[in-house]
């Protein structure tokens, strides 16, 4: 007998895991606690979604362990134009994270230079801890003092100068000391997702570990190009929603829905819940389904009110929400890493790049019609390194954005 476990426990349900790890620092702790909970029914779908973080997640969680030690550290960072590496010596105080792109970054105070300043954490090869900070507080509430000045994570002049319960037993050998490390990062990760005000959409438990520390706590990490009118998570109307919504997605029951269309008009419907939609740009959840003449996308936060609708409803016969498709080809010149950004920058569509020279390429993108206007404004932030050649209709609406935009200037 190698190990003997303890009454068999569970957080209690794979929703929180499914959405959890998709969206949470570090979320591949969640994909290994989800593979223990078997195959399942996935209730989520994500937008403005990034995966490339996950490759990072030792490092996030090096950071995270040292900002909550309070420690300088050294980082070593990988010169991609020179092809070598160098060490900074540094003390972390947060990770930035940006919607837009999926990058993520770390603040952190340079002794050396006596500035705040990013690094890309993609570009960090290793972290070694250090000695404790003592001015880890002063340092902190310094970044936060800087962030209403700062564009993105842009610090380019000197910093000084601006404005459900778990309990089992695991015994292993001295030769496997990594399994204990492993255990106590998934309670750490754990620890930390109960502190998102967005736990308390899916469960009003706690997790009852006073002797863990959270692997993060929710000031360790700004996303920094967020919306600020997110869903009103602690709202308990919205909770009871959520939880009404989710509960349809997952036991196929139909819904009769009262909401606010985008005219500011109450309607009533009545429509079959397919599946949950999490914008992290956005930072809303949406409701897609089917069956309803109004169309099949209800943002939550317009819910007024909802219950599961007790007549006869035939499953078969319900509307199916087909997405529409449409493809903008677009060309740029790759100058400046452009090619590499827009490639990141739409990394979740469907796409395919086609090089015409040495610097310059045609990209084409598969996109829902219903994005298009948010497609024209995202590739318009692109400026002059990518110029948009079809569909005709789409070049057209590139225009109309710009000639509204040159408008605005008589207004200025």
């Amino acid at each position: 007998m190698y190990y003997r476990r303890a009454e068999t426990g569970n957080i209690g349900r794979p929703d929180i895991l499914d959405f959890f790890s998709e969206v949470s620092p570090c979320g591949v702790i969640g994909s290994y606690l989800l593979d223990r909970e078997g195959a399942h029914d996935e209730h989520f779908a994500f937008k403005h979604h990034y995966i490339t973080g996950a490759m990072d997640s030792e490092i996030v969680c090096l950071l995270f362990a040292t900002m909550s030690e309070k420690r300088q550290i050294a980082l070593e960072i990988i010169n991609r134009h020179q092809d070598r590496l160098t060490e900074n010596h540094v003390v972390p105080l947060r990770i930035m994270i940006s919607v837009q792109s999926g990058r993520q970054y770390l603040m952190a105070y340079t002794p050396r230079f006596k500035r705040i300043t990013s690094f890309r954490i993609d570009n960090i090869a290793a972290v070694k801890p250090g000695d404790i900070c003592a001015r880890f507080d002063q340092l902190r509430r310094k970044l936060d003092g800087m962030l209403a000045y700062m564009w993105g994570v842009s610090t380019q002049s000197p910093a000084g100068s601006r404005l459900e319960h778990v309990e089992f037993t695991v015994r292993y050998d001295a030769q496997e000391d990594h399994i204990h490390k492993r255990l106590e990062r998934e309670k750490r990760w754990l620890k930390a997702i109960f502190a998102d005000p967005r736990i308390k959409l899916f469960t009003d438990e706690e997790i009852p570990w006073p002797e863990v520390e959270p692997l993060f706590q929710q000031e360790d990490i700004l996303i920094f190009d967020q919306y600020s009118d997110g869903d009103p998570y602690t709202d308990a109307d919205y909770i009871r929603n959520f939880r009404l919504v989710l509960a349809a997605v997952r036991n196929r029951v139909p819904l009769r829905i009262e909401t606010i269309n985008h005219r500011g008009r109450l309607i009533q419907l009545v429509l079959m819940p397919e599946y949950i939609e999490y914008s992290e740009k956005d930072d809303k959840f949406r409701l897609i389904g089917s069956g309803s003449r109004y169309g099949g996308i209800i943002n939550l936060g317009r819910i007024v009110n909802a219950k599961p609708y007790d007549k006869p409803y035939d499953k078969s016969s319900a509307w199916k929400r087909r997405p529409k498709s449409r493809t903008v080809e677009l060309e740029l010149v790759d100058d400046r890493n452009a090619l590499e950004r827009v490639l990141l920058h739409f990394a979740h569509f469907e796409k395919q790049a086609e090089r015409l020279n040495d610097s310059r390429y045609k990209v084409r993108v598969t996109y829902d019609v219903e994005d298009e206007t948010e497609m024209v404004i995202r590739i318009l932030s692109f400026g002059p390194m990518v110029k948009v050649t079809a569909p005709a209709h789409f070049v057209d609406l590139i225009k109309a954005r710009l000639i509204k935009q040159k408008s605005c200037e008589h207004y200025s």
